[in-house]
Order: C-alpha cells, then sequence, then structure tokens
C-alpha cells in the first residue's frame, strides 16, 4: 500500500531482509553518528566516547575524527610523496626551459637598445645638416673644416650641437671609460676592438651608450659616408658583434643604415655582406641626368661597378 516504496523497502516489511556487508569502519562511523541506521542496534548498545574511542583496535582515524569533531568528512589532500614528485618535476622542468627564456629576453634587450642608438644617431645628424642649412654631409663644417687639420676641437664641436655628450675623447681604451678589448664576430671568431685604434673619437650619451667615429674612415676624401661604432652595454657580455657591439654607416644624405658585419666599410664595400650594407656605403655620383654608383647588390654581394 505504499507507493513509493522501494525494493530495498518491501524486502524489510517482508521480512527478508538480508542487510549486505560493511566494513567495520563503515559500521563504527554509523554507530557513532547515526545508530538508527545499524541493524540490531538496541538503547543499550555502548556508544563510545572521546575517552574510550582509543581503546577500540578497529576504531579507524576517521571514525575518531567523527566523535571528536561532530561527524566532519574526512577532506583530500596530497601526500607529502606526491608534492616531492611535483616539485621535482616542476624544477627539472625549469631547469631546461630557463636558460633559453634568459637567452631570449637578453636578445630582445639588446635588439630594443640597438634600434635606440640608430634613433640617436638619425636625429643628431639630420639635426646637424638641418642647422648648416646643407643636404649632404660632405657639405658638413665636419667635413669641410675639421677633417682638413684633423682639429679634434672642431670634431667635439659639431657633434656636442647636436648630441647630448657626457664624456669624450680620442681613444676607445682610456681610464675614463670601461669598453671590452674584444669582441667575437657573429661566425664566433675573434674580431679586433675597433676601440683599439688612437684615431677613433670617442663619446658616451647620458644613456651609457658608446659611440667611436673611425677618424681615418671620415678623412677618406673619396668617400661620402662614414661608419659610427656603438656598444650598446659597456663591458657586460656577450660582446659580440651584431648584439651589443653594433655598426652604422651614415649615408651621405644623413640617413643611418645599422651594419652588422663589421667589415662592411665605406673603404671596403665588398666586405659587405647584406644589400642594405652594401647601399649604404657605396659612392654615387650625378653627372647631367644620370647618377652613377661605384657599387650595387648583384647576386648576393656587394660588386663593384665598370665605368
Amino acid at each position: 500500500n505504499i507507493p513509493s516504496a522501494s525494493r530495498e523497502a518491501k524486502r524489510k516489511v517482508s521480512g527478508d531482509y538480508v542487510p549486505q556487508k560493511e566494513s567495520a569502519t563503515g559500521w563504527l562511523s554509523k554507530q557513532l553518528c547515526h545508530p538508527e541506521l545499524v541493524s540490531g542496534s538496541s538503547p543499550r548498545k555502548i556508544i563510545p566516547s572521546p575517552e574510550n574511542i582509543n581503546d577500540i583496535p578497529s576504531a579507524s582515524r576517521t571514525a575518531q575524527r567523527h566523535v571528536k569533531g561532530g561527524c566532519v568528512p574526512r577532506k583530500a589532500a596530497f601526500t607529502l610523496a606526491e608534492v616531492l614528485i611535483t616539485l621535482g618535476v616542476i624544477g627539472v622542468v625549469a631547469a631546461l626551459t630557463l636558460p633559453t627564456l634568459l637567452a631570449k629576453y637578453q636578445d630582445k634587450v639588446l635588439e630594443t637598445q640597438r634600434k635606440k642608438a640608430e634613433t640617436i644617431l638619425a636625429n643628431g645628424y639630420k639635426k646637424m645638416l638641418a642647422d648648416n642649412e646643407v643636404f649632404k654631409i660632405t657639405e658638413l663644417p665636419l667635413y669641410t673644416s675639421c677633417l682638413e687639420t684633423m682639429d679634434l676641437d672642431c670634431i667635439k664641436k659639431e657633434h656636442k650641437s647636436v648630441f647630448v655628450i657626457i664624456k669624450d675623447g680620442v681613444s676607445g681604451i682610456d681610464s675614463w671609460i670601461n669598453l671590452p678589448e674584444k669582441y667575437k664576430d657573429i661566425d664566433d671568431t675573434d674580431l679586433i676592438s675597433p676601440w683599439q685604434s688612437g684615431g677613433v673619437y670617442t663619446f658616451v650619451t647620458p644613456d651609457g651608450f658608446v659611440y667611436g667615429m673611425d677618424l681615418e674612415e671620415l678623412s677618406n676624401t673619396d668617400s661620402n659616408n662614414f661608419r659610427i661604432y656603438a656598444d650598446v652595454n659597456g663591458n657586460k657580455n656577450p660582446n659580440t658583434a651584431g648584439k651589443d657591439l653594433v655598426g652604422f654607416n651614415i649615408s651621405e644624405d644623413g640617413r643611418v643604415y645599422e651594419v652588422s658585419d663589421l667589415a662592411c666599410t665605406p673603404s671596403n664595400p665588398s666586405g659587405c655582406k647584406t644589400e642594405e650594407g652594401c647601399l649604404s656605403v657605396r659612392r654615387c655620383w650625378t653627372i647631367g641626368n644620370n647618377t652613377y654608383c661605384s657599387h650595387s647588390w648583384s647576386n648576393g654581394r656587394c660588386a663593384a661597378n665598370p665605368f
């Protein structure tokens, strides 16, 4: 007559209910928290108290928590071994990936510094052209006056008029500046430091960048452009051309080109390995309506043009 009665409830009513076996822990948990659910329980059944729970050999830790904490269910947690294994895996992954991440970060920082150095030079020489109201660097006093007598004071004056310079001098390897004596080329070969020459005018800007102008290259009357070297992080590693040491070719119209290959110079155009470098160091003349250039980029190299 009970519509909602389950099959198990009907078996209880009919008297043929056979309780399923359960563990001692499960039975003890019911006995401690819900004795009415235990088959055969009676008012005379002694329920252990917190004082005598430890006297029951089969009492589990869960059952003790039921008595002491009021039937609070046990929370899942990691074991010490699981935590140590996880930490070990994290350590191994970090050891494998951290050097690569640091190298990429350093390359990105150096790239940003090179772009900043290029911008500083471009703005400075454009301002020098504008202040003197000329369109070619060969028409600047830097060419027409300073280089005739290699007047260092004249060179300093021209640069200080457009750059913020905190220190300057003729030699890069000196007591007032800290620069490496050796560099590595792109192919990991030893490279002669551009600062070793006594004919390099060196100046330092407030951001710590060191610039060097090869006066011998600049005094070459057959060239209408010149080279500026820049070290963007001083004596710190990696001290490698194309990373923290970079060359900039200043073209006739004052534009600045970054050249990673330091062998690419106005006096040695054949040493240029990129088209941009070749175009930045070649010399061009305009005769009538025609323009002639000393070199051009052809078949992957900077080749001299026949005249």
